[in-house]
């Protein structure tokens, strides 16, 4: 049975018009000032006209759209601008597990455009964006991020903790026409360890409009493990979008804000997500929350192991 949030019926039109406007403009693209357009035109690695090359220029606007595909085999692609953007023609990105994918140490923003970023793999001490790690802000526009996981490997006392399966952004995430799914996070060191957010981390605000979230987890962790779907510090508008079939060990779909924050959540589906505690669907922490024209059904209470768990990538073979 499939229900309507009670919620909605308490927002004015003019209420849920200003919604949708908050998050149409959350989710545009800010253009870039007019800079030279690097083209890719090596699809390979490392090496002149290759994507980690152009990433190293002095101009951050990267077209790929001329490779179908590029297999990272040294390591994961670094790019210190503030500001960057990559833009290709549905191109997918892998490390096939051997790393991370994209790591982003400006504190701008990363724009991604028809992209598909996969098989990203992080474990460390304190492990963070199995696929995207940005220091900024992340833009992702008709693009993929998928097949990615991080593991955390300590436990309390000792600093730690894994976040992002599939992105995890210091400032705020946004997905536009985007998905983010079988992404994983898994920390199994105590009872007190930190783990959260299955596909997405965002220490600032999270806006999805026109987007799916579906298939991520959070597989072990203690009492600090939330946000199967994403965790967000920070307020969460979503609009148009589907959250489903994410588990977390609470928060199921989304883990956001705090008790200064105001989200929203319009037109939307928050479906089939499961939880151990909390919330199966959405978990906020005191925070306000605004439900419009949305359905809300058939999120569940109860072990998430018992239902199947994002894909980890595994390690590429030596040759």
């Amino acid at each position: 049975m499939s229900l309507t949030h009670p919620s909605s019926r308490l927002l004015a039109p003019s209420t849920r018009r200003s919604l949708a406007a908050c998050i149409a403009a959350a989710c545009s693209a800010v253009a870039l000032p007019a800079l030279a357009t690097v083209q890719v035109t090596d699809c390979g690695d490392a090496g002149p006209g290759t994507l980690r090359e152009a990433l190293v220029s002095t101009d951050p606007v990267v077209d790929v759209s001329a490779c179908t595909q590029i297999a990272l085999t040294s390591g994961e692609l670094v790019e210190s601008h503030d500001y960057v953007q990559i833009t290709g023609n549905h191109t997918i990105i892998t490390s096939s597990g051997a790393s991370r994918v994209l790591s982003h140490t400006g504190t701008g923003k990363l724009s991604l455009i028809s992209l598909e970023i996969a098989d990203g793999a992080v474990t460390d001490v304190l492990a963070q964006g199995g696929c995207i790690e940005s220091q900024g802000n992340v833009y992702l526009f008709a693009s993929t991020v998928r097949n990615c996981t991080v593991t955390g490997t300590t436990a309390p006392p000792v600093d730690g903790g894994a976040f992002g399966g599939g992105i995890h952004a210091r400032g705020s995430v946004t997905l536009n026409h985007s998905v983010v799914r079988d992404n994983t996070v898994f920390n199994a060191m105590g009872t007190y360890s930190y783990a959260g957010g299955g596909g997405i981390f965002a220490g600032g605000a999270l806006f999805v409009q026109n987007s799916t979230i579906s298939g991520n987890s959070v597989i072990g962790g203690g009492v600090y493990s939330h946000g199967g779907g994403a965790m967000a510090a920070g307020a969460a508008a979503v609009g148009y979008s589907t959250i489903s079939d994410n588990e977390a060990p609470s928060g199921g779909a989304i883990d956001f804000g705090n008790c200064l924050t105001t989200s929203f959540v319009l037109n939307s589906t928050i479906s089939g997500n499961r939880s151990e505690w909390g919330s199966a669907g959405l978990q906020s922490h005191d925070a306000t929350l605004h439900v419009s024209n949305s359905t809300i059904a058939f999120n569940a209470l109860g072990n998430p192991s018992t239902r199947p768990r994002a894909r980890v990538p595994r390690p590429a073979r030596a040759s």
